[in-house]
């Protein structure tokens, strides 16, 4: 794997890990609408949700962290990869 492939692989991975850590929040916000009868369908009731549920912050945070730990991973993977195709 040659060093611009490298970049665009990892760039890549770190996209579609984006994309699909954004489902977690959209997930947690779904679930507290439909499982708290005080929450409301706006930005007050979403506000609502995010001070009184502390476990929603570390659920948008993964937002930030699984892409970064995928650029970790895949950064890693692809540099064991090129040092097996050089031996």
């Amino acid at each position: 794997m040659e060093t611009g492939n490298k970049k665009e692989f990892i760039v890549q991975n770190a996209i579609y890990a984006f994309i699909i850590s954004l489902f977690f929040p959209l997930a947690g916000i779904f679930f507290d609408l439909i499982f708290r009868s005080n929450a409301q369908f706006s930005l007050e009731g979403i506000k609502t949700i995010y001070i009184e549920n502390p476990l929603q912050w570390i659920i948008l945070s993964s937002v930030i962290i699984i892409p970064l730990v995928t650029i970790f991973i895949t950064n890693r993977y692809v540099s064991n990869l090129i040092i097996k195709q050089h031996q």
